[in-house]
């Protein structure tokens, strides 16, 4: 039989941290899985490692490597690259529970409207059972509202249909990671999500991983967020998130030195009240540069 999950895992130096990860796959109680690694230019035996385990054929394995290009460009080379029916993503310090795989084709097959979702969201635990922040309160949501109206907090595993997603792809801007929340909110603006209270990854916060690096380096992502709140309008908002979005958006993008005449001209939403939001926004940008 066929496939019909990828697995996506991408990995930078990475060697001493995924033979967890793969002997959890190699013990899932669903099988017809395939693993998909993008090697974003490692240096240690990352190679290796996974050669060794392509050779044990314990199930079907990709390897790509890629120049160091970030986990963005590995993403996006995945999405082209994926040929089952469905995506799941993994970083290279999780692992997942030993019915991972089943429980989701369990629910894509009996849970889901295939046609009205795009992906299946699921809780993320700590090695000891913790669930990592909260739930979601509704089974039928998409990524805008659970993330910025339920307020939906901490990290969830996202397992997407491969055909809605490769109508999407993540933006690109050079010496800036980017916020996944883009990708997931421009899907969400044509599709929704099925969420799943069931944790079915476990996540480790190590010192070296990106999640961490994420929280403790201030790197400038002016351009990502810029796309980000201005993205935010495609939504149905109330006028103080407009105003609160669209501030955000005019605060990055004159931090990204695009002139005014930019800014309102890739506005996604100009309202009269836009103003507002210019000047709002204007003003945190002066206090911004005042504090530099």
């Amino acid at each position: 039989m066929e496939n019909r999950i990828t697995v996506f895992v991408p990995t930078y130096n990475r060697a001493k941290l995924l033979p967890k990860l793969l002997s959890s796959l190699n013990e899932q109680d669903y099988k017809q899985f395939e693993l998909l690694v993008v090697d974003d230019g490692s240096t240690d035996n990352t190679k290796e490692l996974i050669e060794q385990w392509i050779l044990k054929n314990a199930f079907k394995i990709n390897y790509v490597y890629q120049e160091n290009s970030g986990k963005h460009v590995a993403y996006n080379k995945a999405i082209s690259r994926v040929c089952t029916e469905l995506f799941l993503e993994l970083d290279s310090d999780d692992y997942l529970t030993d019915d991972a795989l089943s429980t989701i084709i369990y629910t894509w097959d009996t849970k889901c409207n295939k046609d009205r979702i795009a992906n299946i969201q699921y809780l993320c635990k700590y090695k000891d059972d913790r669930i990592i922040g909260t739930k979601f309160p509704k089974t039928i949501s998409n990524n805008y509202e659970i993330r910025q109206v339920d307020k939906v907090k901490g990290d969830k595993g996202i397992v997407y249909v491969s055909a809605r997603l490769k109508e999407f792809t993540l933006p690109y801007f050079k010496n800036e990671s980017v916020v996944y929340s883009i990708l997931h909110n421009r899907v969400s603006r044509k599709y929704e999500v099925y969420c799943l209270n069931k944790a079915l990854k476990v996540v480790e916060y190590l010192d070296s991983g990106i999640s961490i690096t994420n929280r403790t380096k201030k790197r400038p992502r002016y351009l990502t967020m810029m796309l980000r709140y201005n993205e935010f309008n495609y939504f149905d908002i109330t006028l103080g998130k407009y105003i609160h979005y669209n501030s955000k958006y005019v605060k990055n993008a004159l931090m990204a030195n695009k002139t005014i005449k930019e800014i309102f001209n890739n506005a996604i939403n100009r309202k009269g009240i836009f103003v507002l939001s210019f000047v709002h926004g204007y003003l945190a940008y002066l206090a911004k540069r005042i504090k530099k």
